[in-house]
């Protein structure tokens, strides 16, 4: 956990709500420990929300990247 905290760009984080690899808590850990972070989680997704929902993920954070 100490390298995380030395991340100050922004980061965007994506989250599977039915990730059973890394718990969806730990998504919500890294974004409170990144000050610069955003999360955005997917209820129906799990580890690779990414793959899982390539369009979705991508729109979001092609929102983010556009703002």
């Amino acid at each position: 956990m100490i390298l995380v905290l030395i991340v100050a760009t922004p980061t965007l984080i994506l989250w599977g709500r039915k990730d059973d690899s890394v718990l969806p808590k730990y998504g919500v850990r890294f974004h409170r420990l990144l000050p610069n972070s955003r999360l955005i989680t997917y209820p129906g997704l799990g580890h690779l929300p990414m793959l899982e929902d390539p369009r979705t993920t991508a729109r979001d954070a092609e929102k983010i990247l556009t703002h």
